[in-house]
């Protein structure tokens, strides 16, 4: 063997693979998952093992019932525990009862067989045979694991494991058949082929589970995120319904309650009364649409909202022209989106009360980095200049303030008429 012993090679492959399951540990510590630890602890396990196959230990080991017992549990639990680790990497946790009754059925065999006083060579069939069942599952569980997330490398890795598993127990029951003991020096010494094969197996099964695992994290952290974020839009959602109720009930409840009063004192004429009715209304139809359209857009919302403006318009000569251009603009929050469509409004219902227009024009258009800009323009009589205040203006002032917004009044010019600008973000 080129001048190492056997015994040489087998601690370089107990070197190896310990230095593999460490590397796991390290690399994957931080993701705090179960199935690392575990893996980790199966590549130990195989250290161990090649370990004891070395030197005068493995008499020993093979020959005291003790010796039989501690080797058993090292090597069919290293197969356990990585298939542990690929159970919860699959999220197969309801299983566990039946993974652990086979556990107990496989480690019953170790204990009771070598007590028996059964031949050692069918005590060491029993462990192959163990040990490749407990691969032919990893295999599968992998490669199922690899269907249900699509994932190339475990299902390269539920190939390899297979591979290892037919060609375990294939070898075993050849060394039977010849009567010899598949674990004893004499079923054949370890070759240097069969230490840079398990080199290899080695570095490819720890390299996909490592990818494997890093993958399946970063996916679950992905989903976290993206269920945090659903969680807190649903709250911003509630808070923002909560807000626009109470908006309600503060304003058009008060405006109503205020109107029932004038009227028992008949201080409130029927057309101040037709005229505060129609602006509730259509207050509670802006209210109605943003809270049963979330993601609605602010041209829609002013598309729904001209709708019924004309409606409102048809039996007068005063027409409404529009000129929008939003196409590419980001859709706006309920409460936000509210307030603009009530400034608006309220500029409009401001128009036809006092303005004496023909013609009202509402445009808005959003500009990159500057955010939306609006403006309401009509060809009546104009504001007064004088007037720096008034409720129905401080009003528009108010509501823009609210969302952050800056409002300008002004009139059009020598011609007459009045120009409202908002612009927010």
């Amino acid at each position: 063997m080129n001048g190492i012993s056997q015994d040489e090679l087998l601690l370089l492959v107990g070197a190896w693979n310990a230095l593999f399951a460490l590397a796991v540990l390290g690399i994957l510590w931080n993701a705090r998952c179960r199935a690392v630890y575990l893996w980790s602890a199966s590549g130990l396990g195989g250290a161990a093992f090649a370990l004891a196959n070395a030197g005068p230990w493995q008499s020993v080991f093979y020959t005291a019932v003790w010796g039989q017992w501690l080797v058993g549990i090292t090597i069919i639990g290293s197969a356990v525990f990585k298939m542990a680790a690929i159970l919860i990497l699959a999220d197969r946790h309801r299983n566990w009862r039946s993974l652990q009754l086979a556990i107990l059925v496989l480690f019953a065999g170790v204990l009771l067989i070598p007590a028996m006083g059964v031949e050692r060579l069918w005590f060491s069939l029993y462990i192959v045979v163990c040990v490749g069942g407990l691969l032919a599952v990893l295999s599968r569980e992998a490669f199922r694991l690899g269907q249900s997330q699509q994932r190339w490398n475990a299902k390269v890795l539920a190939l390899i494991v297979g591979t290892q598993a037919v060609l375990l127990v294939g070898a075993a029951l050849v060394q039977v058949a010849r009567g010899l003991d598949p674990f004893a020096e004499s079923a054949g010494p370890v070759s240097m082929a069969t230490v840079l094969w398990n080199f290899v197996a080695v570095l490819i099964n720890t390299s996909l589970f490592i990818s494997l695992a890093l993958d399946l994290n970063l996916r679950q952290r992905d989903d976290l995120k993206q269920q945090l974020v659903s969680l807190e839009l649903n709250r911003s959602r509630r808070e923002e319904r909560e807000q626009m109720l109470a908006d309600m009930h503060d304003g058009l409840g008060a405006q109503l309650a205020t109107a029932r009063l004038k009227l028992e004192r008949g201080e409130m004429s029927q057309p101040e009364l037709a005229d505060l009715v129609t602006e509730c209304i259509a207050d509670m139809h802006l209210m109605v649409d943003t809270l049963r359209d979330q993601d609605e857009t602010f041209a829609k919302a002013l598309a729904d909202y001209r709708t019924r403006l004309e409606r409102r318009l048809s039996a007068s000569d005063t027409r409404v022209l529009r000129r929008i251009k939003l196409d590419d603009a980001p859709a706006i929050a309920p409460k936000l989106l509210l307030q603009a469509l009530r400034i608006i409004q309220e500029a409009i219902n401001n128009t036809l009360k006092h303005a004496e227009a023909s013609e009202i024009m509402v445009g808005a258009r959003h500009v990159e980095g500057s955010g939306f800009h609006v403006r309401i323009e009509d060809d009546g009589v104009g504001i007064d200049t004088g007037i720096a205040s008034g409720r129905g203006l401080d009003n528009l002032r108010r509501r823009a303030r609210e969302i952050g917004g800056s409002l300008t009044i002004e009139r059009r010019g020598p011609g007459g008429g009045t120009r409202i600008a908002l612009n927010f973000r």
